[in-house]
């Protein structure tokens, strides 16, 4: 499996970095895990080919992992995909957000491919080709529930557990408060892919190592951590802690 950081950003734009992606490659399959605003541009600027791209996962609705949706799937328009694409969102807007595309006047049905929406829901498995992930119901927007109940909204956020022929061996948490719900999830993991915004990155540091896990990888860096990267990777010099950038590729054996 290899991964690629299409963008690293938090949700403060910034000049030097894209709002959330990975780009996940198996064999001759790619998937892609978050869109913020601007994947198709980050997708094209590292040529990576999005029309492979099986299924996309939206972890949740914040704007800087899911308002490049759209671009991308216009993108894979324009450029004539015929393959019919799975895009996994949240259970309880599935419904909301296929009513996106016609507002943004793209009409399924003259396009050459099907775009089909699927609800996740906590700890559920899915396989997707030679992908294999579960996702974690984690706390992340759930200080909105009330505005989010009057406007007939979810609040549900997940992290997942990702693998390759039904082995899990990374964690990807998108956006988090803290690790509780990771706790009992860690077996056979190698590699925690995690943000350093919303939770300090020390408690990152601090759950690998509880848990064993010889690698940690931080996205979602915000522009404070950005600027004190070079104290902080002195201050932690060992390889297997590591501050992601655009572009950067990891493989997971």
């Amino acid at each position: 499996m290899k991964i690629t950081f299409a963008g690293t950003s938090s949700g403060m734009a910034v000049a030097s970095r894209a709002p959330s992606a990975l780009f996940i490659e198996i064999d001759q399959d790619a998937f892609l895990i978050d869109a913020g605003d601007g994947t198709a541009r980050q997708l094209v600027k590292f040529n990576l080919d999005y029309s492979r791209i099986r299924a996309i996962i939206i972890t949740h609705m914040h704007a800087d992992h899911a308002a490049g949706l759209i671009g991308l799937i216009q993108l894979m328009h324009l450029s004539g995909r015929e393959e019919p694409i799975v895009v996994f969102v949240p259970d309880s807007i599935q419904h909301k957000i296929s009513e996106l595309l016609p507002l943004h006047q793209m009409f399924q049905e003259k396009w050459s491919f099907r775009v089909l929406f699927r609800g996740i829901l906590d700890m559920q498995k899915e396989t997707i080709s030679s992908l294999s992930f579960e996702t974690v119901r984690n706390s992340h927007l759930d200080k909105n529930e009330i505005y989010a109940q009057n406007h007939d909204v979810s609040t549900d956020s997940y992290s997942l557990l990702l693998g390759q022929n039904n082995l899990n061996k990374c964690v990807y948490t998108s956006d988090i408060w803290d690790y509780s719900h990771l706790q009992d999830k860690t077996n056979n993991i190698d590699t925690l892919i995690t943000e350093c915004t919303h939770v300090p990155f020390e408690e990152g540091i601090r759950f690998a190592e509880m848990n064993s896990i010889s690698r940690i990888i931080f996205t979602h860096i915000s522009p404070d951590v950005d600027e004190n990267l070079d104290v902080i990777r002195n201050q932690y010099p060992d390889p297997s802690i590591q501050f992601a950038s655009d572009g950067d590729i990891i493989e997971i054996l």
